[in-house]
């Protein structure tokens, strides 16, 4: 009995009830949510970059290469391209280039692409290592690939022509495109 007699005391003494919207603050309450947007969601398809690049390189500094570059591009409707990509981006007939389909599909894509980019990382001597590992085609060790991919841009003019070298996979190198295509 004396407990429920202090229960009635303190709720006599404590005044009204005071419910517990009243001690939130006004950003707190709940706010009235927009109407949906009664239009049909976007169903157009995201549009292709208008412009198709490629990078090249050793494959342990491609990555973060490939990488860079499409940060600093694709705001400008550029997309540069690896080789897994190449079949998909239309720059080659090749669905996958590897093995002894891959000096198709460097071919094919090389001449497609709108520009080529090439890290020249972890290559001290890139005239010298084409010249010497390039020239016997795509059959050797994963490094001779990079060097035949040099080797090939280095004896066309027209890849040379379109070609940006990267000494340190970031700065373009003009002085290595004079080295490696001449002036």
């Amino acid at each position: 009995m004396r407990i429920a007699l202090l229960v009635v005391t303190l709720a006599s003494v404590a005044g009204p009830a005071i419910a517990p919207e009243a001690y939130l603050s006004p950003q707190s309450q709940p706010q009235p949510q927009p109407r949906p947007d009664p239009s049909p969601p976007d169903t157009e398809p995201t549009p292709e970059p208008t412009k198709k690049h490629i990078a090249l390189g050793l494959n342990e500094y491609l990555f973060d290469f490939w990488y860079t570059l499409n940060t600093i591009l694709n705001p400008l409707g550029i997309y540069v391209y690896q080789s897994q990509e190449w079949f998909e981006a239309g720059l080659t007939e090749v669905p996958y280039p590897q093995g002894n389909l891959f000096n198709l599909a460097f071919v094919e894509a090389s001449e497609k692409a709108e520009h080529i980019h090439f890290n020249l990382q972890g290559l001290p001597e890139p005239r010298r290592y084409a010249e010497k590992y390039g020239g016997g085609g795509v059959w050797g060790a994963q490094i001779y690939v990079t060097a035949w991919e040099l080797w090939m841009i280095q004896h066309n003019p027209t890849l040379c022509a379109k070609t940006t070298f990267y000494e340190d996979g970031i700065t373009p190198s003009p002085s290595a495109h004079t080295n490696i295509c001449g002036p």
